[in-house]
């Protein structure tokens, strides 16, 4: 998995992904210097937009996207993740996430976590799943796979793989005031051990999924 930082462009708390295959290329840039089109996220214009995280693609065509930059949290996540789709990227800008079709700009999609603060690829089932401060959401081979009811009152750490190769993170309990490990059932999204009362994560019907295109 090739994994770097984008130190130097202006944004804090960064990180490069290709963990999962795709069928085009992608970099960082600092500037628009090329005549490629521009794309304006979010919006999905090529009229013009507000400053961001900008990337160039090259898939069925070149182009370049820029991302504007989140404005929930001044600490948000800034990252360009392969997804477990081939013709998927998604891109963090200072919290705010796209989940991008290379081959149609037009029909990308905003991530519904705001604003993203960390995320994790776990290669099998093929999951790269983000969280916030509150949920957490992952997307498969065919988009948005689930998204879980709320897990924690305002804070969640350290979302990875434990040894047992289960997703497990830290979620802020106010009434104990610390943080409290729980555990994500892959296939589903279903917590166990979360601090925040939930009941069943949230499924996207054959509605809604029409409004997150893979």
């Amino acid at each position: 998995m090739r994994q770097a930082t984008l130190r130097g462009l202006g944004v804090m708390n960064e990180l490069v992904t290709d963990g999962f295959a795709h069928d085009f290329a992608f970099e960082v840039i600092d500037e628009v210097s090329t005549p490629d089109a521009v794309w304006y996220f979010p919006g999905n214009t090529t009229r013009g937009g507000k400053d961001g995280l900008m990337v160039k693609v090259d898939a069925l065509s070149r182009w370049i996207g820029v991302f504007a930059f989140g404005r929930s949290s001044p600490s948000g996540l800034s990252a360009v993740c392969s997804c477990p789709h081939r013709g998927r990227l998604l891109v963090v800008s200072r919290g705010q996430g796209t989940y991008v079709d290379v081959n149609s700009p037009s029909e990308s999609q905003q991530v519904p976590l705001d604003p993203v603060m960390q995320v994790c690829p776990v290669p099998d089932p093929g999951l790269l799943v983000l969280a916030d401060f509150t949920n957490l959401a992952a997307y498969g081979s065919n988009g948005l796979a689930w998204r879980t009811t709320r897990v924690s009152w305002d804070g969640i750490e350290a979302v990875r793989l434990n040894e047992k190769e289960q997703l497990v993170g830290q979620a802020w309990d106010a009434p104990s005031g610390k943080f409290v490990e729980f555990e994500v059932e892959l296939s589903t999204g279903h917590c166990r051990g979360a601090p925040y009362p939930i009941e069943k994560p949230s499924r996207w019907s054959r509605r809604s999924a029409r409004r997150f295109p893979v």
